[in-house]
């Protein structure tokens, strides 16, 4: 829409337009890069909230903003930042999940047809929604409270949409996916069985390596997938923060170790040049 509107404005074509998302987890950078669903993308990238969270800060208080201009959000729009913000808009039989392991017990629930009634399933990976995101710069619970806060200060309808809007981009297919998701198949290890069952050790005793934390920042949803994606190639171990952290203080250790000893032919040298001095 951002796009539509400055093309008309400016006389632009949409591939001369940049959009770019400031995002809260990888998620969404990766949806920028490989749409799912969709044969195009209006997204060019993805910042993540805490790359640009200081900068924005130092000069963010001086801006004048033009509301007119911007509009703002209703207090249901801003609550999709945290878990069960979603169901705040529905009017059907909802039920919130959030945490990745969370997720997949639910949605096992949902195979075997144990949650009979649901509606509407909302499924945040990140603890607490995307507030609890590993690329926002606030504390999970200080930013769930902050932005608790400001819903319940902003109005209940927001002022920059209109029924009338919301009809247009429906009959304009505006929410619609061009294609069928179909589920990504799990490829075995190998297809030697053989070689198979030795990844699957390589891969057990790679996971013991990792932190096991599960946040996400390596790009993989959780520490054994990234495991399986070294083990496969995919990957690295320094993809994990932890482990590069881990390898650049070893390489600072091995530097500072180096650089107090002295090469034998320095050595030397001072040496002469002291006798040279006794000579003198």
């Amino acid at each position: 829409m951002a796009k539509e509107e400055i093309s008309a404005k400016m006389g632009l074509s949409l591939h001369d337009i940049g959009c770019f998302f400031i995002s809260p987890c990888p998620a969404k950078i990766s949806s920028s890069r490989q749409p799912v669903g969709e044969g195009k993308n209006y997204l060019n990238g993805a910042f993540s909230m805490d790359y640009i969270y200081g900068e924005c800060l130092k000069v963010i208080k001086n801006i004048e903003v033009n509301e007119n201009k911007f509009g703002k959000a209703s207090s249901v729009g801003i609550s999709w930042g945290f878990s069960g913000g979603e169901m705040k808009s529905l009017e059907c039989n909802s039920l919130a999940v959030d945490g990745i392991h969370n997720i997949v017990l639910a949605l096992e629930a949902v195979e075997n047809e144990e949650l009979a009634g649901i509606d509407y399933l909302e499924c945040q990976a990140c603890t607490g929604g995307c507030v609890g995101g590993c690329l926002t710069p606030k504390n999970l619970y200080v930013a769930k409270a902050n932005l608790l806060n400001t819903a319940a200060q902003s109005s209940n309808i927001a002022n920059f949409s209109t029924r009338h809007d919301i009809d247009d981009m429906l009959n304009k297919g505006f929410f619609e996916i061009d294609s069928k998701i179909n589920p990504r198949s799990i490829e075995p290890l190998d297809d030697d069985l053989s070689i198979a069952i030795t990844k699957v050790e390589q891969l057990e005793k790679t996971l013991k390596g990792l932190p096991g934390l599960d946040c996400s920042s390596c790009g993989s949803p959780s520490c054994r997938a990234l495991a399986e994606d070294i083990v496969r190639g995919l990957a690295m171990g320094t993809d994990c923060v932890f482990k590069l952290r881990e390898r650049v203080a070893e390489l600072a250790e091995e530097m500072f170790e180096l650089s107090q000893k002295v090469p034998p032919v320095m050595g030397k040298t001072s040496w002469r040049k002291g006798k040279e001095g006794e000579n003198k």
